[in-house]
Formats: structure tokens, sequence, C-alpha cells
């Protein structure tokens, strides 16, 4: 899950990947990292016994101004993920607001 970086707020997921050094280049290449996309950088997750866990996520880069609203199929994706991994209704809720400001094309 790609977020903003932004400590004030949480972000929920489901998954996790453990991947070595190859496997994160290959995937910065795939996410745009090398183009300026996104980039990667280091976050804490918890997981659901509360333990912390090391790890790197991908950040957004707005590309122009007020142009940072995902297409509304990618935020489709993660509320359905969302639902199905029984997230808090909250972070769902806002993740449909989100999808109300989605592009559509």
């Amino acid at each position: 899950m790609e977020v903003l970086r932004d400590n004030q707020n949480r972000r929920f997921g489901a998954w996790s990947f453990l991947l070595n050094e190859s496997d994160l280049k290959r995937l910065d290449r795939r996410e745009g990292v090398l183009i300026g996309s996104y980039t990667r950088g280091p976050v804490e997750i918890y997981d659901q016994k509360g333990q912390i866990i090391r790890a790197q996520t991908y950040f957004a880069v707005r590309q122009r101004e007020g142009d940072f609203a995902p297409y509304e199929d990618y935020i489709g994706l993660y509320i359905r993920g969302a639902k199905h991994f029984g997230l808090p209704a909250g972070y769902i809720e806002s993740l449909e607001h989100i999808q109300n400001q989605a592009k559509t094309d």
C-alpha cells in the first residue's frame, strides 16, 4: 500500500512481504521510483499482537498541484481488501471518501 508521509493518521493494511534487495530493486522499477512517481522509505508497522515490524513502503510523489487523487478502480481495490480482511469501519469510510474524489480514467 502506498501512503502519504503523515505521522498524524493511522493506516491499515493486511499484507506484508519478505523481499531481498534484488526483489526491492525490481519492485522499485515497477512502482516508478526511478522516474519519480514514488519514493521508498522506512515505516514501523504493528502486527496483530502489537509487535513492531520495521518495513519499507512506497510514498506517492505529487506530480502536479491538485493532482493527487487515485483512480477509482485502484482505490476500489483497497476498499474491497479492507472489507475482506475486516479492517475498522472508520478506515473503510475514509477510503470510500477518497473514492468519491477519485479519477475515473
